[in-house]
């Protein structure tokens, strides 16, 4: 039938293991059936993981329809949750257009050869709390995995999200992502990498972040930037503290391409400590115009140059 109601879903201190088509908990909101969805609380929880579904997630909220025709989840809080995966799966938690959650205090922990990404946002999700989880990697799996990610579809987008207290560890291809997002603050998160992971924090085709007071030991880039089709717009990168980090000839912050529309970006007060051997410069980043950007007050050990003289024209140092 039409006009269904999903609310006040509750999961609490419930234990998932062995289950036949999927590895946990799955939250459709049809938009053909239903008209609202509100209130889902997925809390201390434990879910065992040792069969493969690498194309399935443990706890999945998500929309039928995109945009404007989606039915938007409200109030969905998943928090002090286990997740001891053995075994590859997709993603730990995923939410799609959801709005008002909160995703805090959760165990992941992987093991053996297994894969997965610990947290992903997508579609139009916006206001919510990723805070004070707990993400290891204590196998040999998860080379190209991310920690938490908020990576919208095509067309979509992401706003005023804060990513607050959390322990990133071993994953090797991004602490954190963050792709077509904005009002997004990345503060106090520690990402650790005993295999330099490629980078702690991507960020491309986003605007209005603020990545600051993070520690970041072990990244080949501790941050790489991406202008993507609509550029960098307001992007700050601030007292954080950057160990071992960088690659021989290259750079500790770097972009992939050159020539790209980065606007309004700061870098300023940043310590770098024991970079990787051969490191050359602290900043390697070619931009299209140099509007408001700026470097400030970063400290750097006299092995590594402040920023690569090629893309140096009239920046504040």
């Amino acid at each position: 039938g039409t006009g269904k109601v999903l609310s006040n879903i509750r999961f609490v201190s419930c234990t998932f293991e062995s289950i036949a088509k999927v590895p946990g908990i799955y939250i459709n909101a049809n938009n053909s059936t239903t008209t609202s969805a509100s209130g889902v609380y997925v809390q201390n929880c434990i879910f065992n993981n040792n069969t493969n579904y690498a194309t399935q997630n443990c706890v999945y909220i998500l929309t039928l329809g995109s945009g404007a025709s989606a039915i938007p989840f409200t109030g969905v809080i998943v928090e002090n949750n286990i997740f001891n995966i053995s075994n590859s799966i997709d993603t730990c938690i995923e939410l799609n257009d959801t709005s008002e959650f909160t995703i805090s205090g959760n165990q992941i922990n992987v093991t053996g050869s297994a894969n997965c990404t610990g947290i992903l946002i997508r579609s139009n999700s916006n206001v919510g709390e990723i805070s004070n989880n707990s993400l290891a990697n204590k196998g040999t799996g998860c080379t190209n995995s991310t920690a938490i990610g908020l990576v919208p579809f095509a067309s979509d987008s992401e706003s005023n999200i804060d990513i607050v207290g959390n322990s990133i560890t071993n994953f090797g291809q991004y602490g954190i992502e963050l792709s077509a997002t904005y009002q997004v603050n990345v503060v106090g998160n520690s990402v650790v990498n005993s295999a330099y992971t490629t980078a702690a924090f991507e960020i491309a085709n986003c605007s209005n972040v603020q990545i600051s007071s993070n520690y970041v030991y072990g990244a080949t880039n501790a941050c790489l930037l991406g202008a993507g089709s609509n550029g960098l717009l307001n992007i700050v990168i601030e007292n954080n503290t950057f160990v071992n980090c960088g690659l021989s000839s290259g750079a500790i912050l770097a972009n992939a391409l050159s020539n790209e529309n980065m606007t309004y970006l700061v870098i300023r007060e940043n310590i770098v400590q024991s970079p990787v051997s051969g490191t050359s410069y602290f900043a390697s980043i070619s931009t299209a115009a140099n509007t408001g950007n700026r470097l400030d007050n970063n400290v750097l050990p006299n092995s590594i140059t402040l920023l690569n003289p090629s893309y140096v024209t009239d920046r504040k140092s």
